[in-house]
């Protein structure tokens, strides 16, 4: 399938077969902040830059024109032509930076159980509809303070150990501080950089470069590891009590942030070996959680989504897992995993051998480490993270393609990424202002998470543990809650 025609039935994979850049071009890498960070100019931006397309694609469910391919016959209008079959499973040989025979094994019976949803079509629903208070959930300054507290003394996500290779460092902003991340001949550090006197500018929220050029003289280092080829850091090791700073209790909180079965997984991915190629911020009027909430389930793609996710997925069907905690059963980790509109043809069993790449077809979407929502693609690998700001009602969602190569037309890197931003800043992120302001307005709201929604109600279990565990942190260190100061802008 040429790149023009992926283009076309949309979905979440924008690398294409590009060639790989020089070493000048590789120094330009990761590209940042390609677009505005404010929602509603992105939201303006990206409804101008796709309405051709949407344009184009109603003419052909109008009849007006004819689809170009059988493939666009099918997606957009439901026909099976004689080339459908070669157009929809052109070769996908699995990326050489996975394991997949490993990969294989583990997904094998997820995209059983999927292709039986289908065919019976229903989706995986093990729980009953879970109610909340949603200004509670939302609004709430103590719920928010406690979640913020946690988050400061837990490990959490900062990018991959590809982005600190090479003799790389890698500075981003985590919980109000920048972090500053790098690998030597010891192993791997990460450095509270706030006050700017390593080197690179602090008053972004990312810079790159050489190590060599660092200057680390003063700066405070931080609780940082390693697992699954993803760098983690604890930002706040000031707030923690003293027993919970000693070496081995770190250890054990690092050693869990993923459960055993998920770090098999995660593992075989490679992520370890990817780079951001492109990452944009946009900042939103909506608590953190909300966010978040929005890689939960399938059912809206036909609504929210039908100008772009309806007609490149299978709407209302999925494969939930979750990973728990391995000391005490409670919620950790958890994945929905999503099928391309080639698993419908599959289910049909046009494709009687099966797929050559399991991963061309189903997206495994994990949340993980409480604010990053993480996939692997045939080709790379997309993540998002959602972080608190001033208050309840804002937080800065960060979404960032990575890859095992750096592609040498950036230009084309954008615009694929673009597509990206459709889904969540025309659509997703779009109505969450809404919501909020809603919650906000009135404490007697009330949300329900339903039974196609299993993702959201483990997700919500997880956030009241997190809440718990701030209170508890904030009680040891014997310090009266207060107010948290999150900056205005990561």
């Amino acid at each position: 399938m040429s790149i023009q025609e992926r283009a076309l039935v949309g979905g979440y994979n924008t690398f294409g077969n590009q060639g790989e850049a020089n070493a000048d071009v590789k120094k330009k890498y990761p590209i940042i902040n390609p677009y505005t960070t404010d929602l509603n100019e992105l939201n303006m931006l990206r409804l101008k830059a796709s309405a051709p397309r949407k344009k184009f694609i109603e003419a052909i469910k109008k009849g007006q024109i004819e689809a170009p391919n059988d493939l666009a016959r099918y997606v957009f209008l439901g026909e099976k032509g004689p080339n459908l079959t070669k157009m929809a499973f052109p070769p996908s040989p699995p990326a050489d930076s996975m394991d997949y025979k490993e990969v294989k094994e583990l997904l094998t019976p997820v995209y059983n159980r999927f292709i039986k949803n289908i065919q019976d079509e229903t989706t995986d629903m093990p729980y009953e509809p879970y109610l909340k208070n949603a200004h509670d959930t939302y609004c709430d300054q103590e719920v928010f303070e406690a979640e913020v507290r946690a988050l400061q003394v837990n490990y959490l996500i900062a990018c991959c150990t590809g982005d600190v290779a090479d003799n790389r460092f890698f500075q981003t902003t985590m919980n109000h501080k920048k972090v500053l991340l790098l690998k030597d001949s010891k192993g791997y550090h990460a450095y509270n950089n706030t006050v700017g006197t390593a080197g690179p500018d602090v008053s972004n929220w990312y810079a790159a470069g050489d190590v060599q050029d660092l200057n680390l003289e003063g700066l405070k280092e931080l609780p940082c590891g390693v697992k699954c080829g993803i760098l983690l850091v604890l930002t706040h090791p000031e707030n923690l009590a003293p027993e919970d700073a000693m070496e081995e209790s770190l250890n054990n909180k690092l050693e869990n942030v993923f459960n055993k079965k998920l770090q098999r997984e995660l593992s075989a991915y490679g992520i370890g070996k990817n780079r951001a190629t492109v990452m944009q911020q946009i900042a939103v009027d909506a608590n953190w959680k909300m966010a978040v909430d929005t890689f939960g389930e399938s059912y809206h793609f036909e609504k929210l989504h039908a100008t772009t996710l309806k007609d490149s997925f299978v709407c209302n069907r999925l494969v939930y897992r979750s990973f728990d905690d391995d000391r005490d059963g409670s919620p950790g980790n958890s994945s929905m995993v999503l099928g391309r509109f080639t698993m419908q043809l599959l289910a049909d069993g046009d494709l009687p051998e099966g797929p050559e790449n399991l991963l061309s077809h189903m997206i495994p979407t994990f949340v993980l480490a409480y604010n990053t929502v993480f996939f692997p693609q045939p080709n790379g690998v997309f993540m998002s993270q959602i972080w608190p700001m001033d208050g309840p009602g804002k937080c800065m969602t960060t979404l960032a393609n990575m890859s095992t190569r750096l592609p040498a037309d950036q230009e084309r890197v954008v615009s694929g990424f673009g597509g990206i931003l459709d889904i969540f800043a025309t659509e997703d992120f779009k109505i969450l202002p809404q919501m909020q302001a809603n919650f906000q307005a009135n404490k007697h709201a009330e949300t329900i998470f339903g039974r196609h929604e299993p993702c959201l109600t483990y997700r919500h279990k997880l956030f009241a543990k997190l809440a718990e565990l701030g209170r508890i942190e904030m009680r040891k260190t014997a310090k009266t809650p207060k107010k948290v100061a999150i900056a205005s802008r990561l």
